[in-house]
């Protein structure tokens, strides 16, 4: 049985390894000869801290997204695999996996309404697993007490009142609720311009040219392997990754006077793996009438996004 670890160093908070000494000017482990790991202690260890993407492009401290450029963040990899071993020199083929999902967002306005959409109050997302194995485990027993960012009436974290608890993905233009058009106007962020082409995404849908992605980042997640479902007397039910969409349209009624509608919305995801690709598509209607749509796109994550890859 051969057991292979990757990029352990972007696993922030990993877990003290029997066998290894952590180095905090690399910021790597250095694995020691007079010390054993059991097999046990090899696939029970977890880490606390997900990676980010890099801004390469924009103002850091903007909450407007539109225009800034990421780069992808080298993540922490792992795989246990049996190999029989037939020669004394063999080269082996060791399938690496990540040790975590990412997701996209996706945006596009429907409706037959005439006017602006503005993710402006934020998207924040909730059931959050505190921890996650370096060997990735498709199903992690996950206590009640491992899930943060539960949804609150608190908003103790917040940079809006409304997010409750909830972390961030795009924030919120303005912090508190508008009252006159200055601070309105600062919810005009993160405008939404494609619009719906009334066709449900299917497998030739990459995103980018149909939706607008936004942000243009992927978004690192732990695994979950439970789901949450919609209710309407308390919102969402269950411990799986759900999040809320706050928005809202600037156009002008019948009598030419502006006039700015607020929603929001719940999306629920579906249970997360370790190397798993969701891609999350949003219709938001302009009229009013007409309720969001929402669409998952998942898969197995394949595609090579930052090679690096270090083998201490």
């Amino acid at each position: 049985m051969f057991y292979a670890i990757a990029n352990e160093g972007s696993a922030e908070g990993l877990k003290s390894l029997p066998a290894a000494v952590y180095d905090s000017e690399t910021g790597r482990y250095v694995w020691t000869d007079d010390k054993e790991i059991t097999q046990r202690e090899l696939l029970e260890l977890t880490f606390s801290g997900l990676p980010e993407s890099k801004l390469t492009e924009g103002d850091p401290a903007a909450k407007d997204e539109t225009g800034k450029k990421y780069s992808s963040s080298i993540l922490p990899m792992a795989v246990k695999q049996e190999v029989v071993i037939t020669k004394e020199t063999e080269n082996l083929t060791l399938p690496l996996r990540r040790s975590v999902g990412k997701m996209e967002l996706y945006f596009a306005k429907g409706g037959i309404g005439e006017g602006d959409l503005y993710i402006g109050r934020g998207v924040y997302l909730y059931n959050i697993p505190t921890k996650g194995y370096l060997f990735p485990q498709d199903a992690p027993a996950l206590e009640s007490s491992e899930i943060a960012h539960r949804e609150s009436d608190k908003g103790d974290t917040s940079d809006s009142p409304y997010q409750k608890n909830g972390l961030p993905i795009l924030r919120c233009g303005f912090e508190d609720t508008p009252s006159n058009p200055d601070e309105i106007a600062q919810l005009h962020i993160n405008k939404i311009t494609r619009r719906w082409n009334n066709k449900a995404p299917d497998d030739n849908t990459d995103g980018k040219k149909e939706y607008q992605w936004l942000p243009g980042r992927a978004v690192y997640l732990f695994a979950n392997p439970y789901k949450s479902d919609k209710n309407a007397a308390s919102g969402v039910e269950g411990d799986g990754y759900y999040m809320k969409i706050l928005h809202h349209s600037h156009e002008n009624s019948d009598t030419g006077a502006d006039k700015e509608e607020s929603h929001m919305d719940y999306v629920t995801l579906p249970a997360v793996k370790p190397n798993m690709f969701v891609k999350v598509f949003l219709v938001i209607p302009l009229d009013g009438y007409t309720a969001t749509r929402t669409w998952w796109k998942v898969g197995d994550w394949t595609e090579v996004e930052n090679p690096g890859i270090s083998f201490d």
